[in-house]
Order: C-alpha cells, then sequence, then structure tokens
C-alpha cells in the first residue's frame, strides 16, 4: 500500500508533461490551421479570377480587368 502513495507524484509529474505537450501540440495545429485558411482564401480568389479569364477566352470575350 505505501508503494502506491510513493509512485502517485512521480504519475503526476508524468500526466502533468503529456498535457504539456499536448497543448504545445494543439497550438501548433492550430496556428497550421490558420496559415492553410489563409493561404486558401488568397489562393481561392487567385484560382476564381484565372478561371473566369480563362471561361472568357474561351467564350471569344475579353477578359475582365
Amino acid at each position: 500500500m505505501r508503494q502506491r502513495f510513493v509512485c502517485w507524484p512521480a504519475a503526476d509529474r508524468d500526466v502533468s508533461e503529456v498535457r504539456s505537450e499536448l497543448r504545445a501540440h494543439t497550438r501548433t495545429l492550430n496556428a497550421l490551421r490558420e496559415t492553410q485558411a489563409e493561404f486558401g482564401r488568397r489562393l481561392g480568389g487567385v484560382e476564381m479570377r484565372s478561371g473566369v479569364a480563362q471561361i472568357v477566352a474561351l467564350l471569344g470575350g475579353a477578359p475582365p480587368a
């Protein structure tokens, strides 16, 4: 029974370390998600303009300015 009480502080430290690492990974993933969303918004606008220009060119008209 005594041995179980001695192990608890070590287990508590281990759990704290795992939680700390999980928070760090979560922050990293959130930063990556924000970056990818921003790039997607930027690229989406460029692709949309490019696509419209290609369609207009195929139809024989002048591309929009």
